[in-house]
């Protein structure tokens, strides 16, 4: 590791930032690779219909697996060195422990790379719109679906996934009651994925 990076001159002096990541793929390199993927039509195509069949698509068949590897490497640094522990009990594991770490948005933006980068918006998202049309997969779809929204979102209006749920069958909505975008606090976040990981459990039982 070494110190520096994308961390601020304070976080420097302090010593509370450390840049952690390779830093191998650049904005360019990114966007280059969004323009490529969405050029491909057929594999554009193919992971529509595999999202209308099963209500998801393959993370392989649209990253490319130099990009994945790198993403995968930088996660695990981060959860090493940045993580924190968080302890979950869910009623669907038999109120077993799940030991968990996880890392904050900050910690991301001031010790990664490549994640921080494929989640800025850029050219590759606006590009993106005249390509893909989420609602109308969504609407077609008919596999069991989980929506968790925060009712006080700001960022995308709860109105939005409320009448998403109501648009066809087989939907579940669970509303963080007080929420922003992002579950704004630890038992919000708490409660977004215990609902997730119970309704998963639900499913590969039913």
């Amino acid at each position: 590791m070494m110190r520096g990076g994308r961390c601020t001159a304070t976080e420097r002096v302090e010593g509370t930032c450390w840049w952690i990541s390779d830093g191998s793929w650049s904005e360019d390199e990114l966007d280059g690779w969004g323009a490529q993927t969405l050029a491909d039509d057929a594999g554009i195509t193919l992971a529509r219909k595999e999202f209308e069949s099963a209500g998801y698509v393959a993370v392989p068949r649209l990253i490319p697996a130099q990009l994945r590897s790198a993403v995968a490497s930088e996660a695990l640094r981060l959860v090493e060195h940045m993580g924190v522990r968080r302890d979950l009990v869910l009623a669907a594991t038999g109120y077993t422990p799940r030991r968990m770490q996880n890392v904050t948005r900050a910690d991301f933006a001031c010790n990664g790379s490549v994640i921080e980068a494929i989640y800025d918006l850029g050219r590759v998202l606006f590009t993106e719109f005249a390509h893909y049309q989420p609602l109308d997969d969504f609407h077609a779809a008919d596999v069991p679906t989980l929506i968790v929204h925060g009712d006080h979102d700001t960022a995308v209006s709860y109105d939005v996934a409320a009448q998403a749920a109501r648009s066809r069958s087989h939907i579940t909505l669970h509303t963080i009651a007080g929420s922003d975008h992002g579950f704004d606090s630890r038992a919000r976040e708490d409660q977004a994925i215990s609902t997730t990981v119970d309704w998963l459990v639900e499913q590969s039982m039913s």
